[in-house]
């Protein structure tokens, strides 16, 4: 928890008066760059340097003799390519947008907490090379943030990658420029020559001209509001000057945005279960307009420690490549600085995790969704209690915790969050349902999943709306949570668990990030707490909680295999799997949620308050991975990839009615004619096998947040990984079932899953009784 007051910063307090808006944004303003040069390079300046660059003249010649094109009618494509991404800075446009901005802002009641000290530290080392801020992307409003901070603290404002959806934005789109905003396409695949150009003028970018240069590593807005696995194209690209030694080293400062309420939180629960994303527009933006005049809490932007690359790669030892003796404009990444390049993404990832602040909206969704779980209602006074005992546990996992007043910040969660969360007549904290709504057949037709009927979208959205607030502090409990449930098993030895550890955690990499490299040392550390908690116990017989033992063997190879299969749910990089694996043991055992005995690990006599929490936290995201199972239907020689428990947080299938039947079900479906991939067998497409995914859900009691569409991506991506699914990627994309595999991947998620019985007729649910059309 952050003690010093004077850490987090409000830099919009000082601007609540209009006459501190008008002076603060017209004021002199003499910035901090990066780098000194003889002659500051203007936006035009940039676009000659690289439209004259030896590497395109290049690439030119050799696409003429190629194509047969003309050199003038390749360079007036280069140029045309220059005028739609490049960058432009004008300040009067600047100052202006900064008042819309501010605002905006007050509108909206937000205060902007930033970490004070380190932009101190920032700027204490700036002037010698290059920066790089690299933001988490969670919110529109992320694009506005930095460059508004870089103003506030006199530093150059950045140069910011943008996609071309603002780009054909009326207006907007063109004032975005001018703040410095630069354009980049989607994709690069099948255009050589924009490609070559955007990779010049990133370099250029970053060597030539004194400004930060900014770009989310995610490549997109995380609609779960957790961290994504990142992209390397754009950081490869950021990254090529120094590689070729025209810049002396490369800082990079990872930045994490969290919202105490999201602006869009709403339409991403939609596009969770299908409905596309708005296309971004003027139009929509000034509509947009009218629901921010609401209070949507504190932002809070947290800037890692600033990162020198050099020291990084530790290059006064790295060997020199052939790609040296070349012309500095004619220099590539080599393969061996690619892969520094994909590590050095992936430890940004976590860093971004390290520095992300759970704020009281986290602690109280966190608190009301193990009420959902438990399907039992809290009143005000123990809701402020479970928020601080969350913040207790989460601390000791080294979260970054801001919460000061508990009281008082509970009562400002439930004005932010008056449309999701409310308290009862009796004071008890409730969930508001969603509204039913008409889905038109216009909707219908351009959703992406399975069609919902308006009963099951009133609950659902709610539910995975709050879950949005959930997942930030889901990380730092995520691994203790996943050794728990293995040893609530028991009997198993060390290695099993280490194993089925390693296993789930793979699958779940893509949905909540980790790397690979700290795993192991991670699962001693979570072992160990839970052991001290008594989340798990060690006996004679090996790990175990109440009723069960598990050996050391057992617990460590489960907890690595499990591990694994979660991979794409909460990403890692695979580097630090194995010792992640020793950090949450010692953790567990610390903190007595397991229990050490002559006989192995149990849980028995273990810290039940402890227990609960770990025991809801990976229920969704496992059984999520259940949904994708081994238990396939063959028909007329045809595996199909389907679900009968995804994420059911009521029933699991050795023991209950429900699963048998749903089992019973499953094992006789076969796949439609109609949906099999045409000329093959054994596979299914992507779409497809999102839509008999969500469908079979509806036929168990499943935690809504299993309905989400990214949710079950990233379960796919997690079973590809561990080799479930073998993906394959023509015209469409397609997976075929490794039975085998598949099997064991189903067998110890299934053997892994706590019962919880999630109803929307719940007591926690209380329902709005107007009607709206989607």
């Amino acid at each position: 928890m952050y003690e010093d007051p004077e850490y987090f910063s409000d830099i919009l307090e000082p601007r609540r008066e209009q006459t501190g808006i008008l002076s603060f944004m017209t004021r002199s303003w003499k910035p901090l760059k990066t780098m000194e040069f003889e002659r500051n390079c203007s936006p035009q300046d940039l676009k000659e340097i690289v439209s004259k660059s030896g590497y395109l003249d290049a690439l030119i010649e050799a696409e003429s003799a190629k194509t047969g094109a003309s050199k003038e009618k390749l360079h007036k494509e280069v140029n045309d390519f220059l005028e739609e991404m490049g960058m432009d800075k004008k300040m009067h446009v600047i100052r202006w947008m900064g008042i819309i901005f501010l605002k905006i802002s007050f509108m909206m009641k937000i205060k902007m907490f930033v970490s004070q000290p380190q932009v101190t530290k920032l700027k204490e080392i700036m002037g010698s090379n290059p920066v790089i801020f690299l933001p988490t992307h969670r919110s529109y409003a992320d694009f506005c943030l930095m460059t508004y901070l870089c103003y506030h603290y006199d530093i150059e404002l950045p140069a910011v990658a943008a996609g071309m959806d603002f780009y054909s934005m009326a207006v907007l789109g063109r004032r975005m420029r001018e703040t410095g905003a630069f354009y980049i396409r989607r994709t690069l695949a099948g255009a050589p020559l924009y490609a070559a150009t955007l990779k010049q003028y990133v370099r250029t970018l970053v060597s030539k001209q004194g400004a930060p240069v900014e770009f989310f590593l995610e490549g997109t807005r995380s609609r779960s509001n957790k961290s994504l696995p990142p992209k390397y194209g754009m950081l490869s690209m950021v990254l090529m000057p120094y590689f070729a030694r025209e810049v002396p080293d490369i800082t990079l400062v990872p930045v994490s945005i969290n919202y105490e309420r999201l602006m869009e939180d709403k339409l991403f629960a939609y596009e969770h279960i299908g409905v596309p994303k708005p296309k971004e527009s003027t139009g929509g933006f000034l509509k947009a307009l009218k629901s921010l005049n609401d209070n949507f809490g504190d932002i809070y932007i947290n800037l890692a420690e600033p990162i020198s690359l050099r020291s990084y790669l530790d290059d006064d030892v790295q060997p020199r490549s052939g790609e040296d003796l070349k012309p500095v404009d004619m220099q590539q990444l080599t393969a061996d600085q690619f892969k520094q390049v994909q590590d050095l993404a992936e430890d940004m990832i976590t860093l971004q995790d390290a520095y992300t602040v759970v704020n009281v909206s986290n602690l109280v969704a966190m608190t009301l969704m193990q009420c959902l779980m438990v399907n039992q209602t809290m009143s005000f006074e123990d809701v402020c209690d479970e928020a601080q005992f969350i913040a207790t546990v989460l601390l000791a996992r080294g979260a970054a915790v801001f919460a000061k007043d508990y009281t008082k910040s509970v009562e400002k969660v439930l004005l932010v969050h008056r449309r999701l969360m409310r308290l009862d007549q009796n004071k008890h904290l409730r969930l508001l349902t969603e509204p039913l709504m008409d889905v038109s057949d216009d909707m219908k037709a351009k959703m992406k999943g399975y069609i919902f009927d308006a009963e099951t979208l009133s609950y659902a959205l709610p539910v995975i709306q709050l879950q949005l607030y959930v997942n930030p502090g889901i990380p730092c409990l995520m691994m203790s949570a996943i050794l728990y449930l293995i040893a609530c098993r028991g009997p198993i030895n060390e290695c099993q668990l280490a194993s089925e550890f390693l296993m789930t955690r793979k699958l779940l990499r893509y949905e909540f990030f980790y790397t690979h490299k700290t795993l192991r040392d991670t699962y001693h550390e979570e072992l160990d707490y839970c052991l001290r908690q008594k989340v798990i116990v060690r006996t004679d017989a090996g790990y175990t909680t109440e009723g069960g033992n598990v050996d050391r063997c057992q617990l460590a190879s489960e907890f690595l295999m499990t591990r694994k299969l979660l991979r794409y749910e909460f990403f890692y990089t695979h580097k630090t799997l194995r010792d992640t694996y020793h950090e949450e043991l010692d953790y567990c055992l610390r903190q007595k949620v397991i229990v050490r005995t002559d006989a192995g690990y149990t849980t028995e006599g273990g810290n039940k308050k402890l227990q609960l929490l770990f025991r809801w936290v990976a229920c969704p995201r496992a059984r999520h991975t259940q949904g994708v199972h081994s238990n396939y239907a063959r028909g007329k020689g045809c595996y199909t990839i389907r679900s009968f428990s995804c994420c059911s947080a009521g029933w699991r299938a050795p023991r209950s009615p429900h699963s048998r039947r749903a089992f019973k079900l499953c094992s006789r479906y076969r796949v439609p004619s109609g949906e099999r991939h045409a000329g093959q067998k054994n596979v299914c497409e992507h779409k497809q096998a999102l839509k008999l995914i969500q469908q079979r859900l509806l036929s168990v009691f499943s935690h809504p947040y299993s309905l989400s569409l990214e949710a079950t991506a990233n379960c796919l991506q997690g079973l590809t990984a561990y080799g479930a699914l073998e993906k394959e990627k023509n015209q469409v994309l397609t997976y075929k079932a490794v039975p085998d595999i598949l099997e064991m991947c189903h067998n110890t998620i299934s053997k892994l899953l706590p019962e919880f019985r999630f109803t929307h007729n719940g007591v926690v649910m209380m329902e709005e009784k107007t009607i709206s059309r989607l």
